[in-house]
């Protein structure tokens, strides 16, 4: 009902060119949106006008947390890592490898990073990377990958070839922590595929199970867990943009054809 009331007030705006009272209902639409998102009625946002931030800032804090316990349960003696994300430079390639090993620290601007593959039957492959920082969607930081140089499907390299061209682009920031639209096998390509002088921890979430992994192992994420919502808005939005850019792919060849 709001949702229609805000939208034929902002057809009539624009009807009579009154364009800046059009724009700030479309601000309210784009804000109704984001509290759909994260489950909230309009009615709460009126109560708590920084509900959204809130409930961002928990889910975060509670994946971090859900993530260093499932570290220390599979490691006796976590390592650290920089703030810049790398490792000192006399640390082995095969520590760097263990990037499951790290646990992870709060802080403004947290960025995460999420990657999907997307084709068909191996043709037309796409990945997609989109960024979140603060649990929030940064857009301006999403890029998209056309997959080169491989036939037929296999995820796996796919994924490995993604990470190794993202992680080429020194000028983009480090991300805190990695998550991979897909399982086991995904995030060891991913995390195998991390260059040398980096050490990031790497997540995988398949549909399938909906159970992320984590140090190797696949984990039960309680679902009343705010960290749930988090994890799949993300993993759902890399989906999104992959599918996107691969279905263009698809239609400009069949165009050409």
């Amino acid at each position: 009902k709001i949702e229609h009331d805000f939208l034929r007030q902002m057809a009539e705006y624009s009807k009579n060119l009154e364009f800046e009272k059009a724009v700030q209902i479309k601000s309210k639409l784009e804000m109704l949106a984001k509290l759909r998102e994260l489950k909230f009625s309009p009615s709460q946002y009126t109560e708590n006008p920084n509900l959204a931030e809130d409930q961002r800032s928990l889910e975060l804090r509670s994946l971090i947390d859900f993530y260093n316990s499932a570290i220390s349960s599979s490691w006796a003696a976590p390592g650290s890592v920089s703030d810049s994300g790398h490792l000192p430079a006399d640390a082995t390639h095969q520590a760097l490898q263990a990037g499951a090993r790290m646990t992870l620290k709060y802080r403004t601007n947290f960025r995460i990073e999420a990657y999907d593959i997307s084709n068909t039957s191996g043709k037309y492959s796409t990945a997609s990377m989109v960024v979140f920082v603060d649990g929030k969607q940064s857009k301006k930081d999403y890029r998209k990958f056309k997959i080169r140089g491989l036939s037929g499907p296999n995820d796996y390299q796919m994924m490995s070839q993604v990470i190794s061209r993202r992680f080429g682009h020194s000028e983009w920031p480090t991300p805190d922590l990695l998550l991979v639209d897909g399982g086991l096998g995904q995030v060891t390509a991913a995390t195998k595929s991390l260059p040398q002088g980096f050490v990031i921890p790497v997540i995988g979430l398949a549909k399938r199970l909906e159970r992320p992994v984590i140090a190797g192992k696949y984990r039960q994420l309680p679902v009343n867990n705010p960290s749930v919502n988090l994890l799949k808005r993300v993993r759902d939005e890399a989906h999104r943009f992959a599918k996107s850019y691969h279905k263009l792919l698809r239609s400009k060849y069949a165009l050409s054809s």
